[in-house]
């Protein structure tokens, strides 16, 4: 089973593109050296994930993606910075919007479940 092609993320659709070359331009704009297995980029909308990865991870790694969407639309990533943030402020940050996640995206949800 192939990922959803779109996410809603709290007001944003998500383009969910499984693509190597496009996820390697992300990570050079992004200056990351590491290989990534994802990327989320708020700017564009859109979620890229590495082809050829194992059912378990390409999953895993869309979900991880998508917490990024939701820690940009929290805006906890602008408040809080660098500084450490506690276990409940995570968790409050990040609740309400994955449940948004799952009630918006039964799509998703048949992917992640399959």
């Amino acid at each position: 089973m192939k990922p959803p092609r779109r996410v809603k993320v709290g007001p944003l659709r998500y383009r969910v593109i499984v693509d190597q070359d496009q996820l390697d331009a992300m990570q050079a704009r992004a200056g990351v050296e590491d290989p990534l297995l994802g990327f989320c980029s708020s700017a564009t909308e859109a979620i890229y994930l590495a082809p050829d990865l194992g059912r378990h991870t390409e999953r895993a790694t869309l979900v991880h993606e998508i917490f990024h969407a939701l820690v940009t639309n929290s805006g906890m990533g602008e408040q809080y910075g660098t500084r450490k943030v506690s276990e409940e402020e995570a968790i409050l940050a990040l609740d309400t919007g994955w449940l948004g996640v799952l009630r918006d995206n039964p799509k998703l949800v048949a992917y992640l479940t399959a």
